[in-house]
């Protein structure tokens, strides 16, 4: 065998960068606690691997089952904890990183583009979030992706086993998260065209009809419904929908934040394609008068909407100016974050975000009028699964992840009719990636602090369920106990939310700021690049009446 091209050795970088940051900022850092959501997982996950049971959590949605399958394998490989279930995480998110890579090349990008248009796809503080926690997110993306490039390869060798190959990626993606259905819908124009489109479609559907049925006989014959499945995916939605103006409100709504979240999130793929916007904008294919009008709207559009919504960010749940990923202590006002509670930054961060966004907009007419029948299936995939995103009564910026690869095809294909700045590019894909660098040690650094004040509080007396530190710290202990004492008592519909942690009889509360009105029992502090002086957890004891003078609770 040769030595393998310059290409090759590029396209694998990416990856490797990716799990080098992994190991450094979170498998080295002992991050063996749950972060947001994926103790839900993590628990199915344990379960599977312990007692060979699948059992899903009832606060979780997604279908999962290969999700807890992969983590359960890294489980057992690397040994039981949160890091080796994280691990299959990093692992897909590198594989992203070179299918993304694969995929820009395919569509004309240079080895350099391509590799910078990967990188900003796993090095944004998005996806450095998602791809350090056992959320479904990225391990959705991998699917995807591989789906995606899998479908391309049979478009351009026309063998039916990349078909069916591209199929079962798309099987996989179902039985993660159930979006992963529409990715053979959007596939399946292009098969009705050819004179045998009854065998490819055939081969195309085989494996994710399969999967689809499967797990809707195994769900509801067999498992029985969850929390989640009867009040989040059906009743939460189907009230949303019910009310035709709210939901047509809303979805401009979300619309408009996610052009302008991705914006930000992608800057990197806009400034490469910004530098020569004026000669990219005059070879776009659409009628001058009309690009240029739509381009205009857009901005004003965005702009208004700035002015409307206040500066990014917009969409709740990882991003915000506490810093980076879900807070879930009380006093978040004082808690120490740097840069992320700046006005300036975040004002200036929209600007950028509202010009990078129209470049985005741009660079997306113009792939999805001429571009290729493959590039047009991804626009396809795309818009599916943001109508599904829509109609869901929750619009959390972490479902931006699935759409980032059609705005970053798209600006591999533009590149082939503009010049691509790599210098302008690749200095802003290092102001992500300190950002995200920034963001995720902070994150994992109070994370692990709050578990190791709870520990302490357990060491005088507390009990876990009697600490509220947090949900993820909460269900982590009693989500399982508290839900199935709740199932006794009423039907999945009755319960609301947050009844669980209603169940708790909480002495104690782990708290970012002291509290006049309750004692600080125990302080830890926690080391964060957002601050020289590093940060302080408190541990309030609530066994003791507040002052007539200062009535309410944290």
């Amino acid at each position: 065998m040769g030595k393998p091209s310059g290409e090759k050795i590029i396209a694998f970088a990416v990856p490797a960068a990716f799990f080098a940051f992994f190991l450094l900022n979170g498998w080295a850092s002992g991050f063996a606690f749950p972060l947001n959501d994926d103790w839900s997982y993590a628990m199915a996950a344990e379960r599977l691997l312990k007692d060979g049971v699948l059992r899903l959590s009832d606060w979780a949605s997604a279908t999962q089952v290969l999700h807890l399958a992969g983590g359960a394998l890294s489980a057992l490989l690397f040994g039981e904890g949160f890091q080796s279930l994280r691990l299959y995480t990093a692992l897909c998110a590198c594989g992203s990183a070179w299918l993304m890579f694969r995929i820009c090349a395919g569509l004309g990008a240079s080895p350099a583009v391509s590799a910078l248009l990967s990188a900003a796809l796993v090095f944004n503080p998005l996806s450095v979030l998602l791809g350090n926690s056992f959320m479904t997110d990225m391990t959705y993306l991998f699917w995807m992706l591989l789906s995606f490039r899998l479908f391309t390869l049979f478009l351009e060798q026309g063998r039916e086993g990349l078909l069916l190959a591209a199929g079962a990626a798309a099987a996989g993606a179902y039985l993660t998260r159930q979006l992963g259905i529409f990715l053979p819908l959007a596939f399946t124009p292009l098969l009705l065209a050819r004179p045998d489109k009854g065998r490819k479609l055939a081969l195309l559907w085989a494996l994710p009809l399969a999967a689809f049925t499967g797990y809707q006989v195994w769900f509801n014959f067999f498992h029985g419904p969850t929390w989640a499945s009867v009040n989040y995916v059906s009743g939460s939605t189907l009230a949303y929908l019910s009310k035709p103006g709210h939901f047509l409100v809303e979805s401009l709504t979300r619309l408009l934040a996610l052009l302008l979240e991705t914006g930000f999130f992608l800057l990197p793929a806009a400034a490469g394609l910004a530098v020569a916007f004026p000669s990219f904008f005059n070879r776009n294919r659409f009628p001058n008068r009309l690009s240029k009008a739509a381009v205009v709207l857009a901005v004003l559009a965005l702009g208004f909407f700035a002015y409307m919504e206040g500066p990014l960010p917009v969409l709740e749940n990882s991003l915000h100016g506490g810093g980076l990923g879900t807070l879930t202590l009380a006093g978040q006002p004082e808690k120490v974050s740097g840069f992320f509670a700046s006005a300036w930054f975040w004002k200036s961060a929209t600007l950028l975000a509202a010009a990078a966004a129209a470049v985005l907009a741009s660079a997306s007419a113009l792939a999805f009028r001429s571009g290729e029948p493959a590039l047009k299936a991804l626009a396809w995939a795309s818009l599916l699964q943001l109508a599904a995103s829509l109609a869901g009564a929750k619009f959390f910026d972490r479902y931006l992840l699935v759409f980032f690869p059609w705005f970053l095809a798209s600006a591999a294909y533009a590149s082939r009719h503009a010049r691509f700045s790599r210098a302008a590019a690749a200095v802003l894909l290092l102001a992500a990636a300190g950002i995200s660098w920034a963001g995720i040690r902070d994150y994992l650094s109070w994370n692990r602090a709050k578990w190791e004040i709870a520990a302490a509080a357990s060491a005088a007396g507390y009990a876990p369920a009697e600490i509220a530190n947090g949900f993820d710290f909460n269900a982590w202990h009693s989500y399982d106990e508290n839900m199935a004492s709740l199932r006794s008592l009423k039907p999945l519909k009755s319960i609301g939310e947050w009844d669980w942690q209603k169940v708790n009889d909480y002495r104690a509360m782990v708290s970012f700021a002291p509290n006049p009105a309750y004692r600080t029992a125990a302080t830890i502090k926690y080391d964060t690049p957002l601050s020289r002086e590093g940060g302080t957890l408190y541990l309030l004891a609530l066994d003791r009446p507040a002052p007539r003078s200062r009535p309410g609770t944290p």
